[in-house]
Formats: C-alpha cells, sequence, structure tokens
C-alpha cells in the first residue's frame, strides 16, 4: 500500500488511495504482498495498514497461516516451544520537495530532494506465548496429584528460564507449567529439572491486576528487584505470590502472600492462610504446587480469579542452590479450560437500553445478572444488523458482576448501529440468538475548550503554540488563531491551520515578523465539526537568530532553446523555512567549495526557484550555488555547488581531419579531431560511407554505418568491406540539442587492396628438376677439382733433379 506525504505540522492532510478522502483516524488500507516465490507464494500472505491520527503512527499487521504445506520454501511454526529468528528491514521514500516520477527511486536533476532509506533491525527472536489454561477438576483432587496425575489431568507448558541479567541459558533450563482448578481453588504445579537435588527453592509469581495493561507491555512492566527479591511493578498494583523452601529450616516450605503497589511490596492482611503449597522430587524432576482460592474476599490485595471467561497475566521468578541464581520467566498468560459439561448460556440480561447520548456516545443499561456461574459481560456494536455472536469481537467485556451501565464514548456520529449486550457464563457459553438494539448517533456538542494556551518564541521568525489535549475522544482536531490584536471570540476568524488528530499538542507558526507581538487561540474541533470558538487568545514575539537551511535540490543545465545563446538554466528546491526574502546566487569557473571570497552574481525573490543566469561564454563550462536570506539578513549555507555549460546558438562546427586507412582486409580505421573542445557540446558522431564522392547525405547511394561516441579521440571501424573498391566516408557531429554540425561536409576515401591469386606452389613442379641439376652441379666440380690436383702434382715431380728422379742419384742408363 503507498500513502500520500502527510506533515501534520504543515496542517496538510494526504489522501487515502483507496477511498480517495483525506485520512481519518482507524482507516485501514489493503495492500499485496507477494512471496518470494511468485509462483507458489500469491495469497499467502496478508498485509492489512492503518494509520492512528490519535497517535500518529502505522500499525502494519502481516498474516500467513503456521503451515504453507512448502516447508523447502516457507518457514514452518510447526514447534511452538521454539525461538524462530527473523529480521525487519523498513524502506522509506520521504519526499523532500519537488515531483518524483517514480517512488522509491532516486529523483532524476530537477525533481528535488528526496530522502530513500532502508533501515534493518537486529535478529528478532520470535516466540508463540501459549496460554496456560487451567483444567478443570472435581473439587479438591488437584490437591493430592503426583507427577503422573499431573501430566494426565492437566497440559503442560514449556517456559524458557532467562537469567535475571537477561542472558538465556542452556535449553535445558525450562520450567514447565500446568495448572487446573475446582469449585474453591487455582492450582499452578511447576517441574524443574532437580538432578541434584537442590537444597533450596524460592519462587517469586506476580499477578497483574486484569484490565491495568495489555499482555504486550507485561515483559517491562513486571521487573525483578533485586532489593526486595521479588517481582515488582513501578507503577500499578500486582497480587505476589512467594514460597521458600529448604531441607532443614523450613522443611514445609514459608508461603507468603503480598501485594506490590507501584513498586512498594508489603504482606497482605490476611496473611499467608490463602496460599497452600507443597513439594516433592519424582523421576529426577522437582515438583512444586501452589494455590489459592479463587476468591479471598481481600479486594484490596488479592486478585479475585472471578471472571473464568478472561486471560489474566503473571510472571515468575526461581531460585535453586543447583544454578546459585535468580531465573525469570517471560510473561505468562493463564486461562481456565471451560466445563465439557457446562453448554447452557447464561440467562439473558433484563431491563437493556440503548440511547443516543448526544456527543458521539452511546448510553447503556441494564438488570445484573444473577447467575452463579457469571463470567463477564460483553457488549457488541456492528455497523449491520446481527443476530448469531459467532465471530464477532465484543467492544467491552466487563468482569464486575454488579455494572449495570457502560458509557460509550468516541463512537461516530451519524450512523446507525447495532448493539446487544449479553452474559456470558464462566465457561464462555454464548447464546444462539440475540435481538440488538438500533440506536443512531448524534453528535451536536462541542468539546471543551483546550486548556494551558501558550505560544513560545521559537527563535526563527516563528512561534510555537502549545495546550493541554482533550480527553474527548471525539477530537478530529484544532484549529490554531492567531491575529496581531486580542480576541476573546474566534467565531468570525480565519484560522491559520487546522491540525488533525485528538492528542496533537503544539503547533509552530512559522513566517512571522520578528519582534511584533502576536495573540493565539486554540478551538478543538470534533466529528462533526463541532466547536466552541469563545477562546482568549495570549500573546507572543517571535524573535529571529536562525539563518535559513541550506538550500536543496541544486540543478543546473543548459537551455534547449535552438537561439539560447550563452545561457545557463539554475533551479533548486524551495527553502522550508518561512521567513525567506530571497536567494543569492553564484557563479565560478571553477567548483566552489566555500563562498568565503565570493559576492552574489544575483538575487532571486523567494517566489521563484529558478533563474536562467545569461551573458556567459558560449559552451564555457560554469559552476553555480544558490543560498537562501531570510528577512533579518541571514544567509543559509551552501555547501555543493553544480556545474553545467552555457549555451550556444551556432550548431557544433564542422568535423575537421577526417582520415581513413585499411585496417585489415576488409575494413578501414576512421579517426578524426573532436569537436568538444569549444561550442555546442557533442554527443556522437555520425558515419556515412557511398561509392562515390559524397556532396549531399540525402543521396540514395550514401549509407550510414552508425555512430561514434564523443571523446578526446574519436574513432570508429568500419567492417565487412569489399576489397579492391574505393569508398568514400563522411562526419557530422550532433550536439545536446540534436543539432548537425553546419558547412561544408568533410569526406576521406580509400581504396582497399586486393591480395594475389592462389595457384600451383613453383616448387612442387620444378623442385625435383632443380635439385637434380644441382646435384650435377655439384658432382662435376668434385671431379673437375680431384683432376685438377692431380696434373698439378705430376708438374711437380718433373721438376725434380735428375738424382732425385733416379732415386740413387747415378745415371738413369
Amino acid at each position: 500500500f503507498d500513502q500520500n506525504y502527510y506533515d501534520p505540522d504543515a496542517g496538510e492532510a494526504g489522501i487515502n488511495p483507496i477511498t480517495h478522502e483525506p485520512w481519518k483516524n482507524g482507516d485501514v488500507v489493503g495492500g499485496y504482498i507477494m512471496d518470494h516465490l511468485p509462483e507458489r507464494g500469491l495469497g499467502q500472505i496478508d498485509a492489512r495498514g492503518s494509520y492512528d491520527i490519535v497517535e500518529q503512527q502505522w500499525s502494519l499487521v502481516l498474516r500467513r497461516e503456521l503451515d504453507t504445506g512448502d516447508p523447502i520454501h516457507d518457514v514452518i511454526f510447526d514447534d511452538l516451544t521454539q525461538v524462530y529468528q527473523f529480521g525487519l528491514s523498513l524502506f522509506g521514500d520521504i519526499m523532500g520537495g519537488g515531483d518524483a516520477s517514480a517512488p522509491f527511486i532516486e529523483p532524476d536533476a530537477g525533481e528535488g530532494d528526496r530522502c530513500v532509506m532502508n533501515k534493518v533491525t537486529n535478529t528478532i527472536g520470535l516466540r508463540f506465548r501459549p496460554v496456560v489454561k487451567a483444567a478443570r477438576a472435581a473439587p479438591g483432587e488437584p490437591a493430592s496429584w503426583d507427577g503422573q496425575e499431573w501430566a494426565e489431568g492437566s497440559t503442560d507448558f514449556w517456559h524458557e528460564l532467562i537469567h535475571r541479567s537477561g542472558e538465556i541459558h542452556d535449553p535445558w533450563d525450562w520450567v514447565n507449567i500446568s495448572s487446573a482448578y475446582d469449585d474453591e481453588r487455582l492450582y499452578m504445579h511447576l517441574r524443574y529439572d532437580d538432578r541434584n537435588a537442590s537444597e533450596e527453592f524460592a519462587l517469586s509469581m506476580a499477578w497483574l491486576t486484569p484490565g491495568m495493561v495489555s499482555v504486550e507491555e507485561t515483559f517491562n512492566l513486571l521487573d525483578w528487584s533485586d532489593i526486595a527479591e521479588n517481582m515488582i511493578v513501578e507503577e500499578g498494583t500486582a497480587d505476589l505470590w512467594k514460597w521458600r523452601w529448604n531441607a532443614t529450616s523450613l522443611p514445609e516450605g514459608e508461603a507468603i502472600d503480598m501485594a506490590v503497589v507501584d513498586g512498594v511490596v508489603h504482606t497482605d492482611a490476611s496473611g499467608p492462610d490463602d496460599l497452600q503449597v507443597r513439594t516433592w522430587r519424582e523421576d529426577g524432576s522437582r515438583h512444586i504446587v501452589i494455590s489459592r482460592a479463587l476468591d479471598t474476599g481481600e479486594e484490596g490485595d488479592d486478585i479475585a480469579f472471578e471472571d473464568l471467561a478472561r486471560t489474566y497475566v503473571m510472571r515468575m521468578a526461581l531460585y535453586t542452590t543447583d544454578n546459585g541464581e535468580w531465573f525469570v520467566t517471560f510473561p505468562v498468560c493463564a486461562a481456565f479450560q471451560p466445563d465439557p459439561s457446562d453448554t447452557t448460556p447464561a440467562s439473558p440480561l433484563d431491563g437493556v437500553t440503548v440511547t443516543d447520548g448526544g456527543d458521539s456516545d452511546i448510553m447503556l443499561e441494564w438488570d445484573p445478572s444473577e447467575d452463579v456461574d457469571f463470567g463477564q459481560y460483553r457488549v457488541y456494536i456492528q455497523d449491520d444488523p446481527f443476530t448469531d455472536l459467532r465471530g464477532l469481537v465484543p467492544s467491552v467485556r466487563i468482569s464486575d458482576m454488579e455494572v449495570d451501565s457502560l458509557h460509550m464514548r468516541g463512537i461516530r456520529p451519524d450512523r446507525t448501529y447495532h448493539v446487544a449486550v449479553v452474559a456470558v457464563d464462566d465457561n464462555r457459553n454464548l447464546p444462539s440468538t440475540v435481538s440488538p438494539a438500533e440506536v443512531r448517533v448524534t453528535d451536536t456538542q462541542a468539546p471543551p475548550v483546550p486548556l494551558d494556551v501558550k505560544a513560545f518564541d521559537n527563535l526563527d521568525s516563528d512561534l510555537l503554540v502549545s495546550w493541554d489535549p482533550g480527553d474527548s475522544p471525539d477530537i478530529e482536531g484544532y484549529e490554531i488563531y492567531l491575529e496581531t490584536a486580542p480576541f476573546s471570540d474566534a467565531s468570525s476568524l480565519e484560522p491559520v491551520a487546522t491540525v488533525r488528530g485528538m492528542r496533537v499538542s503544539s503547533f509552530r507558526v512559522g513566517g512571522l515578523e520578528a519582534g511584533r507581538t502576536y495573540h493565539a487561540a486554540v478551538a478543538a474541533v470534533d466529528w462533526n465539526e463541532n466547536a466552541d470558538r469563545q477562546v482568549a487568545s495570549v500573546p507572543g514575539t517571535p524573535t529571529d537568530v536562525v539563518a535559513p537551511p541550506e538550500v536543496r535540490g541544486l540543478d543546473a543545465s543548459t537551455p534547449q532553446a535552438p537561439d539560447s545563446e550563452g545561457e545557463a538554466l539554475v533551479k533548486w528546491t524551495a527553502s522550508t523555512a518561512d521567513d525567506v526574502d530571497h536567494y543569492n546566487i553564484y557563479i565560478s569557473l571553477t567548483p566552489i567549495d566555500s563562498l568565503q571570497n565570493f559576492a552574489p552574481w544575483g538575487t532571486v525573490p523567494a517566489s521563484e526557484t529558478s533563474l536562467v543566469v545569461d551573458d556567459l561564454n558560449a559552451g564555457v563550462k560554469y559552476y553555480f550555488a544558490v543560498t537562501a536570506v531570510d528577512w533579518a539578513g541571514h544567509e543559509g549555507p551552501s555547501k555543493y555547488s553544480v556545474g553545467s555549460r552555457a549555451s550556444t546558438a551556432e550548431p557544433p562546427e564542422p568535423v575537421r581531419g577526417l582520415a581513413a586507412v585499411q585496417a585489415g582486409e576488409g575494413s578501414v580505421r576512421l579517426a578524426w579531431e573532436s569537436n568538444n573542445i569549444t561550442g555546442s557540446p557533442v554527443v556522437r558522431y555520425r558515419v556515412f560511407m557511398s561509392l562515390e564522392p559524397i556532396t549531399d547525405l540525402a543521396d540514395e547511394n550514401v549509407t550510414s554505418v552508425g555512430n561514434a561516441s564523443a571523446g578526446p579521440d574519436p574513432t570508429i571501424l568500419v567492417t565487412e568491406l569489399e576489397p579492391g573498391t574505393t569508398y568514400y566516408f563522411c562526419v557530422d557531429a550532433v550536439d545536446d540539442r540534436g543539432r548537425i554540425s553546419a558547412g561544408s561536409l568533410p569526406s576521406a576515401s580509400v581504396t582497399l587492396s586486393v591480395p594475389p591469386e592462389e595457384g600451383t606452389d613453383l616448387w612442387e613442379v620444378y623442385g625435383p628438376y632443380v635439385t637434380i641439376i644441382l646435384i650435377v652441379v655439384i658432382i662435376g666440380l668434385l671431379a673437375y677439382v680431384a683432376m685438377n690436383r692431380q696434373r698439378r702434382f705430376g708438374r711437380i715431380l718433373s721438376r725434380r733433379p735428375s738424382w732425385e728422379q733416379n732415386k740413387n742419384g747415378g745415371n738413369g742408363k
């Protein structure tokens, strides 16, 4: 579900998206929650949210079956004695100004500031608080039951024991509680692991007075006192049962019946006679049975369990020498099982009258019941007629049998209601049929005039008007009146604001003139717009010592008008201060970190939240800061600045330096100079191609090959081209307003080279022949060398002396 922004301090009411009317106290909105598996989880979780204008808070109830039948995807709550761990995440989408295009999404520039928060809890332990239901027993029987008889005659409920410091001990630190009752007494049976046979036990059991608080509040209300060693309540009353036992000085134990009033513990005047306690060990467990009369007759000190149809709340502390420490239970709910043999409802009430009280209220009267087994009176109020009470929740339960009237306040007027008053016996038997009375509720009485109205100086040209909220439950809100002269009758005056909520007790009125005395008054208005406007005003004089807050939602952009030249658009969210006189505008060529050395470039009235800054250098980036100044001259802070380029009326300059080179067998790489240095900011480049020189981009032979991003070194790769073909390329620039660069079209061309054709390898054809020729040549060269060496050796021998030739030095003849 969703709720429109609701600011009670501003006197504005959001609209309920279901009823399309302003939110009203108790409004309920249906919502949808999808499980994590849509195909399986739809419909398993229900959600209902309600907004309480009196408390000014949301209540959200999530509901799901304990067992969904899908243990793989869902947690199955099949063991109500264990603790289930979970966590909560609260995601808030809090508007701070401006209009958001979608909730839970960060706003775009110019939509204002919004706080999108996600808060997560620590892990929470979820436990189920069972109701210890006392079993119906024959008179006196539970007083002598042993452990087995208690197991057969009642139901055990486990309660975890917590160390009084808050620490949860081991899983075996549990106490088992069961209960029974007869015609005279209530019996509480405790079974605790006592394998070591403790020498001493102490038990402190505190019962809250019925109707004092809800069950949910008892954890903090009933607390432990180290000094008194008792369960106590700081505010209110409780009935305290205390029992001590040891094997030496107190072999039978000592039972003390006490009461607690606003933290003070005292012993009942009737003494220990009311309580009866016995203890024994059985199968390693300590058994304790403490009992008391359902009604002791001591109304000032004891709780009377006279209404067996209601639930009572108590908390226990247990001490054993085994642990040497005190252990405390969570709050325990105790109730009474109906008597299965009693199915007869209580006698119908006589003398029932239902009348309109004339002030959004109903007056009821009846003759008191005379039934012996009276349990309580129940009052049912419904918009539609009814005759069957099954499935209906009573609006009021009354346990006092002597009560014979009821004044019900805070009933919505101008409606017809159907009201039934019935008596219910101790076994909660309801009548089979009822005949409700019909009453038309009206309201002609004005709520009382609020008391103790004051007007305080809030130090920022505003007054804080406060008052004591009334106790009338039909108050819709309060009218705040403010005049410059005293008055005692506001009937002819117009309120400066109307605040919704019965318990609202203050409202801030801003935008006032500092030093001037104003006069304020408050009138309470009920649901029917009845109000007593005879109110006396009180004076108040505001001062101003507070500067306006930081300006939020600051944004700067380039104007998109085609003829815009040297301009920048600066926008911001209106200040939340009521006393803003104007805004100061600061300009710089660098980011602004401090305004110490800056003078305002100009001012803007408080009614405006934007400015077109002109006379700037086209295409140059500027930085802007904005501050709020109040009527007293206090200037608020500016923690940051935003930048934007000044507009230019001229389109982007033509692309320069276009070059095309072959980047592969069928691709071309194009590159050119960046256009984002001066002039209109370029956001992209368009690239075109043709087989003929490009003179007109509209020519049918010119095709687009894509866009290139703007950057310091723009380039693009064109692929899937045909080798041997000449291509012509052209590139133009597009700025942030969609304008295309003018002037002559830059072009570049490139002819893709053709690679050699593939054929038969020459070596495969001539290789063998070449090899043979080379071998023959090599052999011939070797033979030539050998023969040449032999001839040379013969010539050498022919030149030797004759004696050497004859070998013996003589003539060879």
